[in-house]
């Protein structure tokens, strides 16, 4: 059980990268357009991805705290 909840947990920091990472690479894609729209749209995805990246590393460190509670516990009973 406690590797499944790690596997998981793992399985979901892995795939929030990677959104990550396709934001990043889009961003760096659009780098060379230009005009008022495109650069706001810029400056908003740079924002947001900013945010992500920090609401990813609470919830990695999130995850990781439950998942060590959880072990814990089921050591605890067993």
């Amino acid at each position: 059980m406690k590797n499944n909840i790690k596997a998981n947990n793992d399985k979901l920091v892995k795939d929030f990268k990677s959104v990550i990472a396709d934001a990043e690479a889009l961003l760096t894609a659009a780098g060379d357009q230009t005009g008022d729209g495109i650069d706001k749209l810029r400056t908003s995805m740079k924002s947001n991805i900013d945010n992500a990246k920090k609401r990813l590393m609470d919830l990695e460190e999130d995850l990781s705290d439950k998942a060590k509670h959880a072990i814990k516990v089921s050591d605890e009973y067993v």
